[in-house]
């Protein structure tokens, strides 16, 4: 799915590979299943995941990132904000005080990945039941 000027507003997606792309715009997702990339040139991202296949790469230039993560999965987490800060209801190494980089492993392998890096905007990371 790709937006050159709008926002991205989905119910449900259960796909093996996915990909979101908003030019000017947000993107919301209320319940994600599979793999892929979501990318915000400027524009919030917020997906709350039902499983993760392999893997979710998500970026922000100029924007927020929120993502809502199920506790029955495991995951390695790493998340970059040049101009931001990363709070997360798991728990997280900082690579800092400013809070901007962090990592995790959560839960036991196999891992699923999940990648986040905005660059003007925080990356906030919810535990759901």
């Amino acid at each position: 799915m790709k937006t050159t000027s709008g926002n991205i507003n989905v119910e449900k997606i259960d796909s093996k590979n996915y990909g979101f792309n908003a030019s000017s715009g947000n993107i919301s997702i209320d319940s994600l299943e599979g793999s892929g990339n979501a990318h915000a040139t400027s524009g919030n991202i917020k997906i709350r995941y039902k499983d993760i296949s392999d893997y979710s790469n998500i970026e922000s230039t100029s924007g927020n990132i929120k993502i809502e993560i199920p506790e029955k999965i495991s995951f390695k987490f790493t998340g970059k904000c040049t101009s931001g800060d990363i709070h997360s209801d798991f728990h997280m190494d900082y690579e800092s005080e400013k809070k901007n980089e962090a990592y995790g492993k959560i839960g036991s392998a196999p891992y699923k990945k999940i990648n986040t890096n905005t660059t003007s905007g925080n990356i906030d990371v919810v535990k759901v039941p």
